[in-house]
């Protein structure tokens, strides 16, 4: 049925209900013609193909596939939560809902500045942490699968325990006073064999209440050592008891205040000669006794004795004197020790054992 229709003519704003076209729709001038404008828009744009867009401003974006490629997110609003994959990233949280968070740099460094880093569970394969580390609850675990692995800077704090499998923890001073407090526990060996080194100079160990290095320091312990050595003063509150073969003394002076001092104990059953010896100076490690001969069972005195001799021959015994308290002469009943005693009267007559 025939119609009226309008006729387009140069300078009109056509106005059509559909346009169809099965070529190309071109505007006359290049960046110049606008598709509806800010009080006018379309709906909904489709497009099967390649969308060539020099500038995109759109209240919201679902792009389902493909690539996005050098562009700068949140120039002039910030991206409030991105989902990457397993990695979901809203403010200030980053969550990875399944498998491990890799951070990589590259051989580069991974700095955090001057704030903290918290976790609740691992940090593995670290080469280096540098900086402070420092926790006041549980610190999880810090792990590192190099062979070397550091933690610089001036201070580590540790509440709980430090545990390390099949490496070594090194403490690097550096020419600098550096130290390590526990809190806790330091476990060396756990069953095996475990040392702690101190290296160079002069270092200070110090073991404070109930702590145990092999076995209990305390004061009141019963303490094992292989050998000890001191540099200053030793002050023994209780026995001190010495099974060894010699005990050397190598002082300027020895002062004993004992009134008697107790030797052979340890022969009551055979009876040795007892004494002591003083370095002659003729020959080293021998000198001159004065000792109780077992045979004679007097004292005697004798030269070039042995310091390690168990036995001596007496050169000469020592002479005793008894004074009786009368004028009487002496009887066989008042011989003690034999040839060479001597037996002295209130009246000065002397007399001679031969």
């Amino acid at each position: 049925m025939a119609s009226w229709k309008k006729i387009i003519v140069s300078g009109s704003i056509p106005e059509f209900h559909h346009i169809s076209a099965s070529g190309n729709i071109m505007p006359i001038t290049d960046d110049q013609s606008n598709l509806g404008s800010a009080n006018q828009q379309f709906k909904d744009l489709f497009i099967d193909g390649t969308a060539n867009i020099d500038s995109l401003v759109a209240d919201t974006a679902n792009i389902d596939a493909g690539t996005i490629d050098g562009v700068t997110l949140g120039t002039n609003s910030a991206v409030t939560e991105a989902q990457i994959d397993n990695v979901n990233i809203n403010g200030n949280t980053i969550n990875a809902s399944s498998g491990d968070l890799t951070i990589t740099a590259a051989g580069g460094d991974i700095s955090f500045g001057n704030d903290n880093l918290s976790t609740t569970g691992n940090i593995i394969n670290s080469p280096l942490i540098s900086g402070s580390v420092a926790s006041t609850g549980s610190f999880g675990l810090l792990q590192t699968e190099r062979s070397v692995a550091e933690i610089g800077g001036n201070l580590f704090t540790l509440a709980g325990n430090l545990t390390t499998q099949n490496n070594n923890v090194t403490i690097n001073a550096a020419g600098a006073a550096r130290t390590i407090t526990l809190n806790e526990s330091l476990t060396i060996g756990d069953g095996n064999d475990g040392t702690l080194t101190f290296s160079a100079g002069s270092k200070t160990l110090t073991v404070e209440d109930d702590s145990t290095v092999n076995q209990d320091l305390t004061t009141d312990a019963n303490v094992t050592f292989g050998s000890v050595t001191t540099t200053n003063n030793v002050t023994v509150g209780g026995d001190l008891t010495v099974n060894g073969a010699t005990t050397t003394v190598a002082t300027t002076n020895l002062v004993i205040q004992d009134a008697f001092g107790f030797f052979a104990t340890g022969s009551a059953g055979t009876n040795v000669d007892g004494g002591i010896v003083v370095q002659s100076g003729s020959a080293d490690l021998t000198g001159s006794a004065l000792y109780h001969d077992k045979g004679a069972s007097r004292w005697s005195v004798a030269k070039t004795v042995a310091s390690s001799g168990t036995a001596v021959t007496p050169l000469e015994s020592v002479v005793t004197v008894k004074q009786p308290g009368d004028d009487g002469a002496p009887e066989t009943a008042d011989v003690e020790y034999g040839v060479g005693e001597m037996f002295i009267n209130d009246d000065g007559t002397i007399w001679i054992y031969s």
